[in-house]
């Protein structure tokens, strides 16, 4: 899944700095596709997390908050690039 996402990424910068996809309903359909991908891996994650045999009962609860705190930070660092590459090489005059 992560390939898959990384693929994405891949696309859809492509997708910005040079257009190859003109019909707007195929970038809607690979927009879904995108966000039905990262919503299966942040479930997925979590429920590894859950069910792994490995951790211990009361360190799960443990487990899930620093999942949710490395989370926010990789949706802080995402936003962060993504407002440097729109305020610099991809700046619209």
């Amino acid at each position: 899944m992560t390939i898959i996402q990384f693929i994405n990424y891949i696309l859809w910068f492509i997708q910005a700095t040079v257009p190859y996809l003109f019909n707007e309903y195929v970038l809607y359909i690979h927009l879904i596709f995108v966000g039905l991908m990262g919503g299966a891996s942040y479930s997925n994650a979590f429920y590894f997390l859950l069910k792994d045999p490995l951790i211990e009962p009361d360190m799960k609860e443990l487990s899930v908050n620093i999942t949710t705190i490395f989370n926010d930070a990789g949706i802080f660092c995402a936003s962060l690039h993504n407002l440097i590459i729109a305020l610099t090489f991809l700046k619209v005059n």
